[in-house]
């Protein structure tokens, strides 16, 4: 992910006007929960894209999610305490962006309402909610739920399935973040396959990653899905695993397929189909351009 990216994406937080978005960020604030006991039942369409269980026990071990900054004990004493006069030169940039951009109130409150409906940035005061509360609200759909409790499982690196499907329920509901997770399984999942000498199934590992990446950015995630296509083309080129023209024709088909089947499930759930606009900020910036 291009650094310009990931300050345009620190940046955007700050224009939601919040200080906890930044403190979520800086892993200030610690989710605290257990996998649900819940189960989920999805349409055939959509159950078709899981992975298999027994695929899944192969590849847990590499399926954990990226160590976070409050994950990360080194971090975690930085971040206990902000420097006041780096956050105020923070907002010193962050109003000099604003201004070069002509960002204006309304396009930040357009940004709130489109990250939250999409499950993308904060978590909305959700760590202090208690499991029972959390599994709640995802029985009722409530995307940021299904993502936190999905994040839960998926960083004990157990029962991957049950964290997969929790995301594509997500996602169905219109979550961006759950088709960045699902992403990132399949991408940690190659390695694995690599190791174990199948190359064939690290191939199909990459078509899959690839095209959930490409459905992140059909649905208007245009802040690298995914960790983004350079990325992942140098990830697999160290790997000794390069991408070709005919895994990325093999991965736009694949992408179409999950499209039409998480729409399908959306629609009938009673759903619109999926609002794929982006923010007026994204085509200030050039996030359009690229």
């Amino acid at each position: 992910m291009s650094s310009r990216v990931i300050i345009s994406f620190i940046l955007l937080c700050f224009l939601l006007g919040a200080v906890v978005a930044f403190r979520s960020w800086v892993g200030l604030n610690d989710t605290k929960v257990t996998e649900p006991d819940t189960q989920f039942e999805l349409a055939p369409e959509v159950a078709t894209v899981e992975t298999k269980a027994s695929e899944q026990a192969d590849y847990q071990a590499a399926s954990a999610p990226q160590v976070s900054a409050r994950e990360d004990a080194s971090t975690n004493d930085k971040s206990e305490k902000l420097d006041a006069d780096d956050f105020d030169d923070l907002l010193e940039f962050t109003h000099a962006f604003k201004e070069k951009h002509n960002i204006t109130p309304a396009d930040e409150e357009e940004f709130e309402i489109w990250s939250r409906e999409r499950g993308l940035g904060l978590d909305y005061g959700y760590d202090n909610y208690s499991v029972k509360t959390l599994k709640g609200l995802a029985n009722q759909g409530d995307i940021v739920a299904l993502d936190m409790l999905a994040n839960s499982i998926r960083s004990k690196g157990r029962n991957l399935a049950e964290a997969e499907k929790l995301y594509i329920e997500s996602a169905v509901r219109g979550s961006l973040h759950a088709i960045d997770e699902i992403a990132s399984i399949k991408q940690r999942n190659i390695l694995i396959a690599k190791n174990n000498g199948d190359d064939e199934h690290a191939r199909a590992l990459a078509a899959e990653a690839l095209a959930w990446m490409r459905v992140g950015e059909l649905r208007g995630n245009l802040n690298d899905p995914g960790g983004g296509f350079e990325y992942f083309e140098t990830y697999m080129k160290e790997i000794g695993q390069p991408l070709d023209s005919d895994i990325y024709r093999e991965a736009e088909t694949i992408a179409g397929e999950l499209y039409n089947a998480l729409e399908a499930e959306r629609m009938r759930l009673g759903f619109d189909e999926f609002d794929n606009s982006i923010p007026t900020v994204f085509k200030k910036i050039g996030l359009d351009q690229e």
